[in-house]
């Protein structure tokens, strides 16, 4: 069962610089941060994280990283995108559902505009989390690259 902690939102570490817009709000028990360059090529990238412990004192703060990829991405004009999921533990189930709720969300918050493209990402349980997507939604993504 997924535990939530209700301060999870102070555990975020916010990326604010002026040339893309930043979105970082919790969403149905978990956290997101959306980031959409200047220069937006109009294509996404949702990027679905590894495993995080569940267990010990922080086991239940939820946290958005950034994975190495992310900056060249937002250099090359791609929007990214990722999730806490809505706890921390091996959840790739619930890993994709939080993943893919992103792609909604992304376009509420950029004005109704919704991406051409859309890409999944992920590393170690985020690369089981990319096959289950690609498994699951067949048609929802243009491409996508599973990582150990």
């Amino acid at each position: 069962m997924c535990r939530q902690s209700p301060d999870d939102r102070a555990y975020l570490e916010l990326w604010r610089r002026e040339d893309f817009h930043v979105d970082d709000e919790p969403h149905d028990g978990g956290i997101y941060r959306i980031e959409i360059p200047a220069r937006w090529n109009g294509e996404l990238m949702l990027s679905a994280h590894g495993y995080v412990t569940n267990g010990g004192p922080g086991g239940s703060r939820l946290r958005v990283g950034t994975p190495g990829i992310r900056e060249h991405l937002i250099q090359e004009g791609f929007a990214w995108a990722a999730s806490s999921y809505r706890c921390n533990g091996y959840v790739p189930g619930a890993g994709l559902q939080d993943t893919m709720a992103l792609t909604d969300l992304f376009t509420r918050f950029n004005n109704g505009v919704a991406p051409q493209r859309v890409y999944l990402t992920g590393t170690s349980m985020g690369g089981h989390v990319t096959l289950l997507g690609m498994h699951e939604y067949p048609t929802r993504f243009a491409g996508a690259l599973a990582m150990c």
